[in-house]
């Protein structure tokens, strides 16, 4: 056999067994770093905990609930009917004193949100810290009761990095007008309890004017990254319209995920509440696509919505058409009923 190839072969084998042991070290590295970052994490929340159960913040402390479900029948293919339970919260808030408040919220008996207020009123500034919805889109901050269709749009759902742990502040430039900025672990996973994943920290801007005009962007690995690291971001605008009766929303984003892939999403939104009535009817047109350069890959719901209060939205039910139209893969129409509580 020939030197050479012998030769080539060892050190293809030398460089593999060393790149093997790299990884494992690697591994060995993030787990380590994860730990202690898990550790600081549960320090955390555990001293959020003990505030909450001081003498004060009990004084101070209220507490309410949302119930939300829902029964879901596919049109197209006469599947059966499907009942879902998609939030039955708990959230729990108060004031340790006049600067300093808490907010915690639980979801099926597990904690999703701790977050601790800071009021700085001689620089008109609000400051958080925790695990919390960063103030992105329209619907992101929104209270859940308080989505006009339950279900978000899919501008947020398909794009949000939803709770985050990190800092936030929002601060009132007139009365009309604030400013907010944030920095946040950016893990994507919904359950980030801790930066598993990179070093990069991610930055959130948003601006917002009078007559609800919002501008947010949203950069991934925007601190601390290390070279190489991938980057992205999104940015949109959302403007919104009430009168007596009639809402309009309209919002539009677009994205880049930091591989040469740019995509984007909108919706319009309209709803109309009838005079004396405890009816509300409310129409959406809502794309989204993940890559405007390739083709099939967009999705598309039309909703046509009817929504029905008892007790404003503290009671009431949701009749909701959804056509959808998911590209190459299928198109079909669904028909919900929801039902929401709130106390």
């Amino acid at each position: 056999m020939d030197n050479s190839i012998v030769n080539y072969g060892s050190s293809k084998i030398y460089d593999n067994t060393e790149y093997i042991t790299e990884m494992k070290l690697r591994k060995i590295h993030n787990r380590i770093k994860y730990i202690i970052k898990g550790d600081m994490v549960n320090k955390i929340f555990s001293l959020l905990f003990m505030l909450t159960l001081s003498s004060p913040a009990m004084a101070g402390m209220t507490y309410s609930g949302i119930l939300q479900g829902r029964s879901v029948y596919n049109i197209e293919n006469e599947s059966q009917l499907d009942f879902l339970l998609p939030r039955a919260r708990l959230i729990l808030r108060g004031n340790v004193n006049d600067r300093v408040g808490f907010f915690i919220q639980s979801n099926m008996g597990s904690i999703i949100d701790v977050k601790l207020n800071y009021e700085c009123s001689r620089f008109k500034t609000t400051f958080t810290l925790g695990r919390f919805l960063p103030n992105y889109t329209y619907y992101m901050p929104i209270h859940t009761g308080k989505l006009d269709f339950i279900d978000y749009p899919m501008l947020t759902s398909k794009t949000a990095p939803w709770r985050q742990i990190g800092f936030q502040s929002e601060t009132r430039l007139t009365e009309s007008v604030k400013f907010a900025m944030g920095l946040f672990n950016g893990a994507l996973e919904p359950d980030n309890w801790a930066d598993t994943t990179r070093d990069g920290k991610d930055m959130l801007l948003n601006l917002q004017g009078s007559f609800y005009l919002k501008t947010y962007w949203w950069r991934i690995n925007a601190v601390g990254a290390e070279t190489g690291d991938v980057e992205g971001s999104r940015s949109g605008i959302a403007v919104k319209y009430s009168g007596p009766h009639l809402k309009l929303i309209g919002e539009f984003l677009s994205t880049d995920f930091g591989d040469d892939t740019a995509g984007f999403s909108y919706y319009l939104q309209g709803g109309y509440n009838f005079p004396g009535k405890n009816v509300e009817l409310l129409l959406r047109y809502d794309i989204w696509d993940p890559d405007k350069d390739a083709s099939g890959d967009d999705s598309i719901r039309t909703t046509l919505g009817l929504n029905y209060y008892l007790s404003g939205q503290d009671a009431m039910f949701y009749f909701n058409l959804i056509s959808i139209d998911a590209g190459q893969s299928a198109n079909f129409m669904v028909f919900e009923v929801q039902y929401q509580i709130l106390f």
